[in-house]
């Protein structure tokens, strides 16, 4: 019998002292005992298809002994799935051709277990040496990692990236059969006031509770995800008019509303709505979201203790170039900064640059809406450049002030959104930025969210590429939101990942889907030779978490809330030392 090269075995050569197995009868390269132990399911096998010989571990796999294997057709040891190719098949390929085949087969075990096998099968004189290694578990953790990457490890429902996937299929299906289209972003009121008076635990196990009653109120072909911390959003198909839509609104509300018995005590929150809707054909995902949330923040303003408004259908407020000068002129729209907190000495490890704007008539936003808002108007570059000259405006200070203490100062980052990254100008723009503030180039850290990279990896490549070589410092950002970007990681020109904060969250709950995803990024982080951050750190247990996974830095309330310019050059001369053990 002719040599088998398998990974688990090496070479294996055999004798069968019956007439139809005189396949080959070479000297014996390797000992019986090599072929009897394999990890692998080994098999000889004639041209026939009747199995001459097997291994402990092909016994195992079929659920059989020895004895019973002996003779046996391979397809009745191996039965596969209906369906299925057959094993006997992938054999006849091996004996009628001269190099190995290999191939995937899905095996049923006399016990009733069914079994991933990579099969591979080499060809012999008369028959061949089949090698069958169980892939099942492996297959079972890919899919484990793959379920974690697109939901909610707290909920387990959708997360923002498989969100993003149902509400662009939907939109495809919109364009090809028409009908309407509707967006609702829920957001949470009060529940702050349940996280303070009864835990962040109460707190966890109400949002759980709560994601099933949304679940329940909405029609089976709707889909609810949840962003991150209290924010969730529905996706509604063919619904026929507004008042379908706000009959929708109606329902999650009463679901929000009931009270939810915890510990035993009913702890109760209410929640705003916003809603964007599309009839039309080339409807744009991210427009829907936006205005959903823009809406949204309208009826936190109209909203009061005790009153219930009715969800608002809205879009984006635009953000004209003449609106952003006077809002960073009158003090409206500002930057805030927020500590970046080395955890092995509890330094301040860099500054991250935080956009916010004081509206005039809906009240605070966040830079989420900011940005929105910037990008319908046609400004998210304008406001880019305006944050950048402000962030190293304040680093320049930063950076004298520490110095005159014989220290130096921690760089300030800055978010760039997928408009700056694909703008072609954006190196010479930040080194337009760097001259004005007359600061070095390590003065300054991007983010670059993963989104990006998964949405437009070429012009994403090359901007980090270009600021890399300028001297400035990069991150990619909410890494764990996205499959692509996580494989593509490798190639990236980056100095730090950035952790998103439902992972740090995780960590910190062994119970939780994803526990060891903070731990997963951090190693691979260090075989990238790249720094981890974890992101959004606000209790004790989660900083003990990052700690302990071996996170170099961190960020989050349980540090600081983001800080005013005068706050932050203070925490900056004070070289202050947040306690990280």
């Amino acid at each position: 019998m002719s040599a088998l090269v398998t990974p688990n075995v090496g070479i294996v050569t055999l004798r069968d002292p019956r007439p139809e197995a005189a396949i080959d009868t070479a000297p014996v390269s390797i000992q019986d005992s090599a072929f009897e132990d394999a990890a692998c399911a080994l098999l000889v096998v004639g041209g026939n298809g009747r199995i001459l010989r097997g291994n402990r571990a092909a016994a195992r796999l079929a659920g059989r002994t020895l004895d019973a294997l002996d003779g046996e057709l391979v397809d009745v040891a191996y039965p596969t799935t209906a369906g299925g190719r057959a094993l006997g098949e992938l054999v006849g390929e091996a004996v009628a051709g001269t190099e190995p085949v290999g191939r995937e087969l899905t095996v049923l075990a006399t016990s009733g277990e069914l079994h991933l096998v990579q099969w591979t099968a080499a060809p012999t004189a008369g028959g061949a040496v089949v090698a069958g290694v169980d892939v099942t578990s492996a297959h079972e953790v890919t899919a484990e990692l793959a379920h974690q990457a697109l939901h909610d490890p707290l909920t387990g429902l959708p997360n923002r990236v498989l969100l993003r996937e149902h509400l662009d299929h939907a939109l495809r299906r919109l364009d090809r059969h028409g009908g309407e289209l509707a967006v609702l972003f829920v957001d949470l009121d009060r529940f702050k006031d349940v996280n303070d008076t009864l835990g962040h635990e109460a707190g966890d196990r109400l949002l759980v509770a709560l994601a099933e009653r949304l679940r329940r109120a909405l029609r089976p072909s709707d889909t609810v995800a949840r962003l991150a911390g209290d924010e969730f959003v529905v996706v509604c198909e063919d619904v026929d008019d507004g008042p379908a839509v706000t009959e929708i609104a109606d329902r999650l509300l009463a679901a929000v509303e009931r009270p939810f018995r915890i510990d035993g005590v009913d702890a109760r929150v209410s929640a705003s709505i916003g809603v964007s809707s599309v009839r039309e054909s080339g409807a744009d995902a991210d427009r829907l979201l936006r205005e959903a949330d823009a809406a949204m923040y309208s009826v936190k303003e109209r909203r009061g203790r005790g009153r219930r408004p009715a969800p608002v259908a809205g879009r984006t407020p635009r953000l004209t170039f003449e609106e952003l000068r006077e809002a960073f002129r009158e003090g409206d729209l500002a930057v805030a900064f927020q500590p970046q907190v080395a955890l092995t000495d509890g330094r301040l490890d860099a500054v991250e640059a935080l956009v916010r704007w004081r509206h005039p008539k809906l009240g605070p936003l966040p830079p989420a809406t900011v940005l929105a808002s910037a990008e319908a108007g046609g400004r998210a570059l304008d406001l880019g450049q305006a944050v950048l000259g402000a962030a190293l405006e304040q680093a320049a200070v930063w950076r004298a002030t520490a110095a005159a203490a014989g220290r130096s100062a921690p760089p300030v980052t800055v978010n760039l959104s997928l408009a700056e990254v694909a703008d072609r100008d954006l190196v010479a723009t930040v080194a337009a930025a760097l001259d004005a503030a007359a600061v070095d180039a390590d003065a300054l850290r991007v983010e670059v969210p993963e989104a990006a990279l998964v949405a437009e990896p070429a012009p994403v490549l090359r901007a980090l590429r270009a600021l890399r070589d300028l001297g400035v410092g990069t991150t990619l950002d909410d890494v764990g939101r996205g499959l692509a970007a996580v494989e593509a990681m490798g190639e990236l020109p980056i100095g730090e990942l950035k952790i998103d904060r439902p992972w740090v969250w995780a960590a910190s709950r062994p119970w939780a889907p994803g526990h060891g995803v903070l731990r997963s990024v951090t190693k691979l982080a260090r075989r990238l030779g790249v720094r981890a951050v974890a992101e959004g750190v606000e209790a004790e247990d989660e900083l003990a978490a990052a700690v302990e996974a071996g996170c170099d830095a961190a960020t989050g309330h349980w540090f600081a809330a983001a800080q005013d310019a005068e706050l932050m050059a203070q925490l900056v001369r004070a070289d202050l030392r947040w306690s990280t053990r």
